[in-house]
């Protein structure tokens, strides 16, 4: 098996988790404060994580450059998610909301110049088209 699958295996079952958590959050609050309620919750996971390292962190002005940014993006993608959620059946909003990566494979071949093999393509292809057939 490979070594990052079992790691893999677990995102997809938290995330789905998170849609499933999120939908009924909203449910009961506005986005906006869902969105507060949840960086509580991540700032609870990195205290945790600060606790484990022993509160050092080696710096890396990159990093912390490109995490930020991921942080900031990550947040205003999960504020309107949030707000289709309310609007929307978590049944649909869930599933196209996953078109992030395929976002991210077509952003990674033009700025980063990786390549898609001709199998990763038709599967970007078959996730486009998955994601059509559920909303419709």
């Amino acid at each position: 098996m490979n070594a990052w699958l079992p790691y893999t295996l677990f995102t997809i079952l938290v995330w789905g988790l998170w849609g499933l958590f999120s939908k009924l959050a909203v449910g009961s609050a506005q986005p906006r404060h869902v969105l507060i309620f949840q960086a509580v919750g991540m700032l609870a996971f990195a205290i945790v994580a600060l606790c484990v390292m022993g509160f050092s962190i080696p710096w890396s002005g990159r990093a912390f450059t490109f995490s930020f940014l991921a942080g900031i993006t990550a947040f205003a993608g999960y504020f309107t998610f949030f707000m289709a959620l309310e609007r929307g059946k978590a049944v649909v909003v869930v599933p196209l909301s996953t078109l992030g990566p395929v976002f991210t494979a077509v952003l990674s071949t033009f700025l980063l110049r990786e390549r898609l093999t001709l199998h990763q393509l038709i599967g970007v292809v078959l996730a486009i088209s998955a994601c059509i057939v559920v909303a419709l």
